[in-house]
């Protein structure tokens, strides 16, 4: 607000509020002194009319007492009268009805409050008892209007009104013209204020008389002169500063040469050593890989006792090396800050029934019992890192099982600070093993530490695993702890917060009509976990003497060498026997319906198995009765149970857990019901009504690949169909109904990550989940996470393990399958892991030059190498070489179009499509050579590589011509009947034998 309207303001404001308070001070006091004198002067009126008034009431004499009071009623300003009694009857009532009520009045209320009149009451006294003046026999009530009150005050408030108002105006002037003389000298500094603001130093302020404005117009005028010379010293100062800054600047220039320099050189010093790691590690992992892949194609060969324990122990320290360099690398990510964490929808149980899988099969050569508890209250599905939360998870299992000789290996998945759209996820890893003391506990998350240093040479390990572990775990924002006492076991925990989208429980996946189930389980943590999940399942758990529909018995792999004893007590039951083994299961495993068993898998069985087995079992016909007339009574062995019926304790529940459901060992999960074509066996019955064949689609543009990926489908008892473009797979998707997809990646036209967004969407509105799987010969780690992220449920490396297929199909299709007999899990001879191996990282996969140079080596066609990759089908073998030869040509004109034209997407597509040609055929020279080419270009592009290309132009051309030699057209002259038709030729949806 301006200075001038606040003097304004001032002047006129305070003399016209004074003025207005006195003027309501005199109105209210003036006011008050009348309505004072009309109170006096009616009760004086009163007083004196009061001997008559109370002689007329005694005399009731009614004329007489009605003159009274109406000489009291034409009183000035009096309303109306009333005389009542002490009881509060009415003797007399003149004017309007009064409203005080007289039974309860008092002399001291004689002005009750009111707003429109004023009413007094006086009690009339019997004059003649002078003696008893309390004694009142009746009350006079007056009531007077203030009106006449009202109007007066009304004038005196408009009279001293319109005196302010004219008062008012009178200020206004005044405080108008004094404002402009009194500050026209302040709007003069000002002036010159806004001239010194803009430069202006040469004027001075007049100073006339001795007043304020005068001293401040002087004081004005030495603030400029200061300024003149603080502004000429300020810029001899600057031109001081200027020169010292030019040299300031020409060191700091010389400083910052050398500075780059040093980044320079420390640049390209991190470049060499990231270089060299790289380098180093596809250096150790391609003959590592070599030898792992190798070493498992010997161990199918026939070796003596001796040689067969020297190849497991070079299998061993070949999985140990490698766990060793995944370490190393996983280190080196975390030291230097490059390892990043994604956020993807994941479900926690089939990630645990993965882990439990992978050991599995050393848990049960130490006849360890795993388990995997996941509670009702977490969520199904939540945001999360899988692939760094299984790490963890697989790291305490394994070290669980390592240091733990007997006993168990228990799981538990939990939640904790369950709120709103987040909460934290807690797994437990528990095991009975050897425990640690307290020192060896403060040693444990350090790096090339473990607890106990004397126990690395009996149990082996880096000591980097925990620490990697802990490492993660914080880089999530959670924390990891262990609890443990020597002899006692160990139990690591950690916790990491998830993002959540709805607070639900798990719902429950299959419904039951109250069959009747016998569970037979001596591992107790075993027992509550499954009669839980039968019981949430709405199955009813009853005794063996109980008539159950279905016996659910847990087998050692002791009691496979008394499988006699147990047929016996197992083929007279007139229902379905359910085995659950803990051991691998044996090769013979179709012979066991002999003793009683109808179906058996091993142990820990996932929670789709056994789901899959219940119905298959409880919808199967009741054994025959005929066949178990000679059957001894049912008695369990060993420490199942010592009577027909199980204990009550054994039937009770386990509170708030379902089972994980841990998935069984990869590639040895059998059903004893249906059997793929050519291997079952006669005498095994088959199930009246079996589940209908699950359909798989194979979408790949490389003819050989879809032919292989049909016939491993098939001999697992699949049904297929086969889709050259991601454009065909969606027309056959509309056609036919199918339960899982088999999607190849790089495909012209619509490739495998549209084709799998397009079948979601298309599967979105017929409901359900639609399982596809990735297909690729080419998988660095975050491509691995990006196919993840884009909506694949899983992933394959080509050459596809026949193992890691089946086991794969299984946990999507909720079946439990079989590799063909004939899979040679073969893991193929180039620098691909397979899927439990981690995908190798970017840093991982340059290769060499020196590498390539070894390929002379090896030989240009392999037909001994095909035929093992072909499941040891020679004619597939063949037909698939020829495939391939057929078709270089045309990529040799595409690689070498894109490579003269410099484009870097049209050589890395051609590029990718004769690597996966490459994957199932014999020919490893080419095979090495295009995968190496591939790795190189993903990670470097097209510089440097004139030697690579020309030495993989020439790997073409000797196959070309090994093709036109004797060998070549005798091989490739396949007898008519061994004839395989292709791809195209078969029908849609039919296998292609």
């Amino acid at each position: 607000m301006l200075l001038r309207t606040r003097f304004q303001l001032a002047l006129l404001l305070l003399p016209l509020a004074t003025s207005l308070l006195f003027s309501l001070y005199v109105v209210d006091r003036e006011t008050s002194r009348e309505r004072i004198a009309m109170m006096e002067r009616l009760q004086a009126s009163m007083q004196a009319i009061m001997p008559g008034l109370a002689n007329a009431a005694l005399d009731a004499d009614d004329q007489r007492l009605h003159e009274q009071a109406q000489m009291l009623i034409d009183q000035r300003d009096v309303r109306g009268l009333s005389l009542r009694t002490s009881s509060g009857g009415t003797l007399l009532h003149l004017g309007p009805s009064q409203r005080p009520d007289t039974k309860t009045m008092l002399e001291s209320d004689a002005y009750p409050a009111s707003q429109t009149a004023l009413v007094l009451v006086m009690p009339v006294i019997d004059p003649w008892r002078e003696s008893r003046r309390g004694e009142q026999m009746s009350w006079l009530v007056l009531e007077a209007s203030d009106t006449r009150l009202v109007l007066h005050r009304y004038q005196l408030l408009v009279g001293y009104g319109l005196a302010n108002l004219v008062f008012g105006l009178g200020l206004l002037l005044f405080a108008y013209h004094a404002s402009r003389k009194m500050l026209l000298p302040l709007h003069d500094i000002s002036e010159a204020m806004t001239r010194l603001a803009r430069g202006e130093t040469h004027q001075h302020l007049p100073i006339h008389g001795n007043d304020d404005m005068s001293e401040l117009a002087e004081h004005y005028n030495l603030s400029v002169d200061q300024l003149k010379r603080a502004r000429e010293d300020m810029q001899d100062q600057i031109e001081q500063t200027t020169l010292d800054l030019h040299e300031s600047m020409e060191t700091v220039e010389i400083k910052n040469i050398e500075l780059d320099m040093a980044r320079r050189k420390a640049l390209e010093a991190n470049r060499i050593k990231s270089e060299f790691l790289a380098n180093m590690s596809h250096e150790i992992r391609t003959p590592l890989n070599g030898i792992i892949g190798f070493s498992n194609l010997l161990g199918r060969s026939d070796l003596d006792n001796r040689q067969r324990d020297w190849l497991g122990h070079m299998q061993n320290a070949s999985t140990s090396l490698m766990s060793l360099i995944n370490d190393i690398l996983d280190f080196s990510k975390i030291e230097a800050g490059k390892l990043k964490l994604e956020k993807v929808q994941m479900d926690i149980e089939p990630l645990i029934e993965e882990v439990l899988a992978m050991h599995a099969p050393e848990a049960h050569r130490k006849n360890l019992h795993l388990l995997g508890l996941v509670y009702d209250d977490v969520p199904q599905r939540f945001e999360g890192d899988p692939l760094r939360i299984k790490q963890v998870v697989t790291n305490l299992v394994a070290n669980a099982v390592k240091f733990t000789e007997r006993g168990e290996v228990i799981v538990r998945v939990m939640v904790d600070d369950l709120s709103g759209s987040s909460t934290r996820l807690k797994i437990a890893v528990a095991d009975t093993g050897i425990g640690m003391d307290g020192a060896q506990r403060n040693r444990l998350f350090q790096a090339f530490s473990q607890g106990d240093p004397s126990r690395a040479r009996q149990f082996g390990g880096t000591g980097l695993g925990l620490m990697i572990s802990k490492r993660l775990v914080e880089q999530m924002g959670g924390e990891i702890q262990v609890e443990s006492l020597p002899g006692h076991g160990s139990t690591f925990l950690f916790s990491v917060p998830v993002a959540i989208s709805s607070i639900e429980e798990r719902p429950r996946e299959v419904v039951f009509d109250h069959q009747r189930i016998c569970l037979i389980e001596p591992h107790s943590a075993t027992r509550r976990a499954l009669s839980y999940l039968l019981t949430r399942w709405s199955l009813e758990l009853v005794g063996i003497d109980e008539q159950p529909d279905l016996v659910v018995v847990a087998l050692e792999s002791s009691d496979l060498k008394r499988l006699d004893e147990w047929g016996q007590r197992l083929k007279h039951l007139p229902c379905r026997v359910l085995g659950l083994l803990n051991a691998p299961l044996p090769a013979n495993a179709e012979n066991l319906q002999h003793y009683g068993i109808d179906e058996i898998v091993s142990k820990p069985v996932t929670r789709l198995q056994m789901r899959h087995k219940l119905a298959n079992l409880l919808h199967s016909p009741r054994r025959d009765s005929s066949s178990l007339q000679d059957a001894s009574p049912f008695i369990p062995l060993g420490n199942a149970s010592s009577s027909a019926r199980l204990p009550s304790s054994i039937m009770q529940p386990a509170a708030d857990m379902t089972t994980a459901g841990m998935a069984p060992e990869p590639t040895r999960s059998t059903s004893l019901s249906a059997h793929s074509a050519g291997t079952a066996s006669a005498s095994v019955q088959q199930p009246a009504s079996p589940l209908p064949r699950k359909c798989v689609m194979v979408v790949d543009d490389n003819p050989s690949n879809r032919l292989l990926a049909e016939e491993l489908l098939t001999d697992m008892g699949l049904d297929t169909l086969a889709a050259q473009s991601g454009e065909e797979a969606l027309a056959l998707a509309q056609q036919q109904p199918l339960d899982a997809v088999l999607m190849d990646i790089q495909m012209p036209g619509m490739n495998g990550l549209e084709a799998t967004h397009a079948l979601r969407h298309l599967r979105r509105e017929g409901h359900g989940h639609l399982p596809v799987i990735a297909l690729t010969a080419h998988a660095l780690a975050h491509e691995r996470r990006e196919l993840l992220a884009e909506g694949m449920d899983d992933y394959l490396i080509k050459p596809i393990d026949e193992g890691l297929l089946a086991n794969m199909l299984s946990r999507h299709l909720g079946i439990t399958l079989s590799p063909p007999p004939t899979a040679s899990h073969y893991r193929g001879y180039s620098s691909s892991t397979y899927r439990s191996a981690p995908a190798p990282t970017v840093a991982a996969t340059v290769v060499a030059p020196a590498a390539i140079e070894q390929d002379a080596e090896l030989p240009v066609v392999d037909m001994s190498l095909g035929i093992e990759m072909a499941g040891g089908r020679e004619a597939l073998a063949l037909e698939m070489l020829g495939l391939l030869i057929q078709s270089l040509p045309d990529s040799e004109a595409r690689i070498r179009n894109a490579w003269e034209s410099r484009d870097n997407d049209a050589m890395v597509e051609g590029v990718h499509y004769l690597n996966g040609a490459c994957r199932y055929c014999g020919v490893p020279r080419l095979a090495l050579l295009v995968e190496a080419l591939e790795t190189r270009i993903r990670v470097s592009g097209l510089s440097q590589l004139e030697s690579d290309v020309d030495a993989l132009f020439a790997a073409i051309a000797s196959l070309e011509v090994w093709a036109e030699t004797a060998e070549g057209q005798t091989l490739l002259a396949t007898p008519d009947n061994a004839v395989v038709p292709s791809a195209e030729a078969a029908p849609s949806g039919a296998p292609p034998f």
